[in-house]
C-alpha cells in the first residue's frame, strides 16, 4: 500500500518476495519458491476476489504466497522493486509477456477502470532528456582551481581536432571572467564544459547551465574539491543529472584523485558511483627501501649564518617587508624571515654537498619556486 516502508515486507502494509527465496511481511520471513537471479522473470498475481498474492519464475507458479488481511483489503496495492546496485524491465502488459498469465490474469495496465487507481506518487529517478537543449552539455569536468580548469580545457581543445562527427563545443567556466561573455557561448550551444565549483553552482542555481542532458560527470582532483569543502556542491550537481539516459545508459561517474586511497574520496565514490572500477596507477602509499626520508631542522637561533649574508640571500616571499627583521630586532617577523632564508641556504647546501646532477624541489608557493630558481641561477646553477 502507499503506507508500506522501502525495506519491502518489513512491515503490515507491504508483501515482498526476494532472489534469496524468501516471502516476507510484517517482518516475517519464510521459504518460498526458488531464488531468482540475473535473466529471470518474476510475476506477481494479485487476486482481488479471493484477496491472495503469488509469484511465478519464468512461467512456473510457485503457489499462494500470502492471504492479504482484511486491514489492507479495501486499500490499493502498488508494485514496487527495491534495487540496490541493479536494474529490471516492468512490463505491466503494455507488451506481450514473456510468460503470458493463464487462468484469467491480466496485465496491470488492462485491469478494469473500477479495479485500479491512480498513485499520487511518482519515483526520483531522472532520465535524460532527448531535446537537445543549448545550454545543456553532454559531459561536465569540475576542477578544484582555475589554473587546473585552464590546463584541462587547452587538452580538450587539443584532443578534440580528432573528432570531427560531430565537431565538439567546449567553455570554461571559471570565476575572474564576465559572466555574460561565457552565458554568451553557452546560449550558442556547448558539449564539453570544465569549470570551478563557484561560478559552476551560481549558473546551475540559476538555471543557466542546464545539466539536465549530462552523460559524463569528470571530478578531477576529486581529494582537493573535498579538501575544500565541495562535498555538498557535488552531491548537489550529481543529484540534478539524470542517472539514466533515455536508451538506458547509466550517467557515467569519473573521480580522478592523487589520492584514490583516501577515506573520503573511497567514501564519495560509494556515495555516487554504482560498482566503480579503480584504475591505480601509484598503489598503496610505500617507500622502496632505496629511497631515504632525511629531516633538516631549520633553527635560526642555533644557526646565526642569516645574519652573516647579509643581502646576500635568497629573495623571500616579502611577507614582512614593512616588518622590522634587522638581525637583533628579536621579533616572531624577525625569526620567520630567518628561517626563510636559511632554507635557502640548507637547499643550495644539500645539492653541493651531494654533488646532485637532478632534482625535484617542492615549495610551498610558485613564488617561492621562481625565488629559489632565481638564486640558483645566481649562484652559479641554471
Amino acid at each position: 500500500t502507499l503506507y508500506f516502508v522501502l525495506s519491502s515486507g518489513t512491515d503490515k502494509f507491504g508483501f515482498g518476495f526476494g532472489g534469496t527465496g524468501k516471502k516476507s511481511h510484517n517482518k516475517q520471513f519464510d521459504s518460498y519458491g526458488e531464488e531468482f537471479t540475473m535473466h529471470d522473470t518474476i510475476g506477481c498475481y494479485l487476486d482481488l476476489d479471493k484477496g491472495q498474492v503469488k509469484f511465478s519464475k519464468n512461467g512456473k507458479d510457485l503457489g499462494l504466497a500470502f492471504e492479504i488481511p482484511p486491514h489492507i483489503r479495501n486499500q490499493a496495492l502498488f508494485a514496487a522493486c527495491v534495487l540496490k546496485n541493479a536494474e529490471l524491465k516492468f512490463n505491466f502488459g503494455e507488451e506481450d509477456f514473456k510468460f503470458p498469465p493463464k487462468d484469467g490474469y491480466v496485465g496491470l495496465c488492462k485491469a478494469p477502470d473500477g479495479n485500479v487507481v491512480k498513485s499520487q506518487h511518482s519515483g526520483n529517478a531522472q532520465v535524460v532528456q532527448t531535446q537537445n537543449l543549448p545550454n545543456a552539455p553532454k559531459a561536465l569536468i569540475v576542477e578544484p582551481s582555475r589554473e587546473l580548469a585552464e590546463q584541462t580545457l587547452n587538452n580538450v581543445k587539443q584532443f578534440k581536432k580528432y573528432v570531427d562527427n560531430p565537431k565538439l563545443r567546449e567553455l570554461l567556466i571559471i570565476g575572474g571572467v564576465a559572466a555574460r561573455d561565457q552565458l554568451s557561448v553557452l546560449e550558442q550551444g556547448v558539449d564539453i564544459v570544465v569549470g570551478t565549483p563557484g561560478r559552476l553552482d551560481d549558473l546551475v542555481s540559476t538555471g543557466k547551465l542546464n545539466l539536465s542532458q549530462v552523460r559524463f560527470l569528470v571530478l578531477d582532483e576529486a581529494d582537493g574539491l573535498l579538501l575544500q569543502g565541495y562535498s555538498d556542491f557535488i552531491n548537489r550537481i550529481h543529484s540534478q543529472i539524470p542517472q539514466i539516459t533515455s536508451d538506458g545508459k547509466r550517467l557515467q561517474v569519473i573521480v580522478c584523485s592523487a589520492t584514490l586511497h583516501s577515506f573520503d574520496v573511497k567514501k564519495l565514490s560509494e556515495k555516487i558511483m554504482h560498482f566503480p572500477t579503480w584504475v591505480d596507477l601509484k598503489g598503496e602509499d610505500s617507500v622502496p627501501e632505496t629511497v631515504h626520508h632525511v629531516v633538516v631542522p631549520v633553527n635560526p637561533k642555533a644557526d646565526k649564518l642569516w645574519e652573516r649574508l647579509g643581502k646576500n640571500h635568497i629573495r623571500t616571499d616579502e611577507v614582512h617587508a614593512k616588518d622590522n627583521t634587522r638581525p637583533g630586532a628579536n621579533t616572531p617577523e624577525m625569526w620567520s624571515e630567518a628561517i626563510k632564508i636559511l632554507k635557502g641556504e640548507y637547499t643550495v647546501r644539500a645539492i653541493k654537498e651531494h654533488k646532485m646532477d637532478q632534482a625535484i624541489i617542492f615549495c610551498r608557493t610558485k613564488l617561492d619556486c621562481d625565488n629559489l630558481e632565481q638564486y640558483f641561477i645566481q649562484q652559479g646553477g641554471g
